[in-house]
């Protein structure tokens, strides 16, 4: 929610925002998601992919849980960071991109820095602002505005229903371990 307000409501707003989960792709396919692929025999890919650098170009790219990208795709994001190009996979030239890189972690990264796995000059180039957002069990002021945004996402053309007093009271005594995820999901 904070990535997708960040993007609404800056200069790039008008080019795509695009959602990357780094944990989501083994280390084998990861590189081709985020920088592209060439069809290539060295690389047994049968079909050109542009990767979700070329995909939020102009825009927003959220890597969420960056903290579980392997060693050598750190090496390789810190080159776009500073360069500004992704180079595909099975590919010879570099692909000029324009992309704002927000970032996301439930991972404390000075400690994986400190432990050798993750790159400190990365950290530093990621960490320009560091913003930490507690988890919604931290936050329960903020239990009103997001149950109202879900019922609203929820219920498109309609007047969403309410919430009764004991679901209200569950809603609220509950701990949420899957954060705001779970509380849309509750919804």
């Amino acid at each position: 929610l904070v990535a997708h307000t960040l993007h609404a409501r800056g200069p790039r707003k008008a080019a795509p925002f695009v959602a990357f989960d780094c944990a989501a792709f083994p280390e084998g396919v990861i590189e081709a998601e985020l920088f592209g692929e060439e069809r290539s025999s060295a690389t047994a890919s049968r079909r050109r992919r542009d990767g979700r650098f070329r995909a939020a170009d102009g825009g927003t790219l959220l890597l969420g849980e960056v903290a579980a990208l392997p060693l050598p795709t750190q090496a390789k994001l810190l080159r776009v960071l500073e360069e500004g190009v992704v180079l595909p996979v099975g590919g010879n030239d570099p692909v000029p991109v324009n992309v704002r890189i927000v970032s996301s972690t439930q991972t404390d990264l000075k400690s994986l820095v400190k432990e050798g796995k993750f790159r400190d000059d990365l950290y530093f180039r990621l960490n320009v602002l560091d913003l930490h957002i507690p988890p919604l069990r931290e936050r329960k002021a903020d239990m009103p505005l997001l149950l109202a945004h879900f019922l609203r996402r929820f219920c498109p053309g309609r007047v969403p229903p309410g919430i009764g007093p004991r679901a209200w009271e569950a809603l609220m005594e509950y701990s949420y371990p899957g954060n705001v995820r779970e509380l849309a999901h509750a919804v």
